[in-house]
């Protein structure tokens, strides 16, 4: 008589095998970006099969692949990406393509005292945003208040406003730069030396060039220069007497 009951069935009739490996993805990439893989395997029902996968590049000196699949373009080309594992493995194909000068930002200030200077940065970016070297031109659009030399450095002519422009293989990146006017010192400062030996003013600007006057009442007393001591030096013990120096730096 036949039996009706479940059959026995060994583990090896529904054991997994690895069958099918699909990495997804098509043609990408621009030299010195990088992008993740991804690799999906599968056994003979179509089910998620959890295997080790190794990575590999047919051309390291256009795309290179890591352990995870991330791929790092290096240079302008094609090369074939291979996911692995056992015998069974699946290939996608990554154009790197070259990078391409699509934006430039000028950085590093917007204002500059006339007679003084400013330097300026050019950034260049590509087409994915991602920083990429460049050559750049400088030039000022108003050479009578702002120049700029062919690293960036802008030099303050005259009060006014300029634009500054940093340009790279058609592509250009501008910035307004304001030049202020310097400020005036005087060209000759009186300091008077009170009797409870202190100075008035206790501060004092003075221009290039500029005289300052000690004016000593009867009390005695000198005045030692710190830096860069003015023509004629150090004042010695002084007292009812004016003593002049000029600072030449």
């Amino acid at each position: 008589r036949r039996s009706t009951g479940p059959r026995n069935v060994r583990a090896s009739d529904v054991r997994p095998r690895r069958e099918t490996l699909a990495s997804r993805g098509g043609t990408w990439g621009v030299a010195t970006s990088t992008r993740p893989r991804t690799a999906s395997p599968r056994d003979q029902n179509g089910n998620a099969s959890a295997v080790t996968i190794t990575w590999s590049s047919s051309a390291t000196g256009f795309a290179t692949v890591s352990s995870t699949g991330v791929v790092t373009g290096v240079a302008a080309g094609t090369a074939v990406i291979t996911a692995a594992s056992g015998n069974v493995s699946s290939t996608v194909t990554i154009t790197v393509a070259a990078q391409v000068l699509t934006s430039i930002t000028v950085s590093g200030g917007s204002t500059v005292v006339a007679g003084s200077t400013l330097q300026l940065i050019a950034a260049a970016r590509d087409q994915n945003g991602k920083a990429m070297t460049g050559v750049f031109t400088w030039a000022s659009d108003a050479t009578a208040v702002a120049t700029v030399n062919s690293s960036g450095l802008v030099t303050g002519v005259a009060v006014g406003s300029a634009n500054i422009t940093a340009s790279s293989g058609g592509v250009n990146g501008t910035t307004a730069i304001t030049v202020t006017a310097a400020a005036v010192f005087p060209s000759n400062v009186d300091v008077n030396a009170t009797a409870s030996n202190t100075f008035a003013p206790a501060t004092i600007d003075v221009a290039r060039n500029g005289t300052v006057n000690w004016i000593f009442a009867a009390v005695t007393h000198n005045v030692a220069f710190g830096g860069s001591a003015p023509t004629g030096g150090n004042i010695g013990n002084t007292a009812s007497a004016t003593v002049s120096r000029t600072f030449t730096v």
